[in-house]
């Protein structure tokens, strides 16, 4: 289930939400069930406050897998400034909420969860 709603020329909301289950027979040793969240929620806000200024939230929620990797919350923030077209710097921040967490990964590679960090970074784009 998935929304936008345009508040104003300069910004709107999106909103996503899904619920996964798995009522098929599964052959032993597949994993996709305990590696995929029953429930998850996503909400981005995109801000244009100007011409040159760019500021996108993004919220996330994803439910607990039965391999024990807990549920989680996250927020990501990305400001991008592009005084021209052909130049744009931006600070982007991901996972804010907490300083890690985990997350469920490839079962195939015998790993069922990985530690993600939060991090703050910039970038400078230049295009052609």
């Amino acid at each position: 289930l998935s929304s936008t709603v345009v508040l104003s020329p300069t910004w709107q909301l999106t909103g996503a939400y899904t619920c996964l289950q798995i009522n098929a027979a599964v052959p032993e040793g597949d994993t996709t069930e305990q590696l995929s969240p029953h429930n998850q929620l996503y909400l981005r806000s995109a801000w244009t406050p100007s011409r040159h200024w760019n500021v996108d939230a993004y919220f996330r929620y994803v439910d607990e897998l039965s391999v024990g990797v807990p549920s989680y919350n996250t927020i990501d923030l990305r400001v991008a400034y592009a005084p021209t077209r052909h130049f744009e710097w931006a600070v982007v921040g991901r996972n804010l909420l907490d300083p890690h967490h985990v997350e469920g990964t490839d079962a195939h590679q015998g790993v069922f969860g990985t530690e993600i960090q939060r991090e703050v970074f910039t970038t400078l784009t230049w295009k052609r």
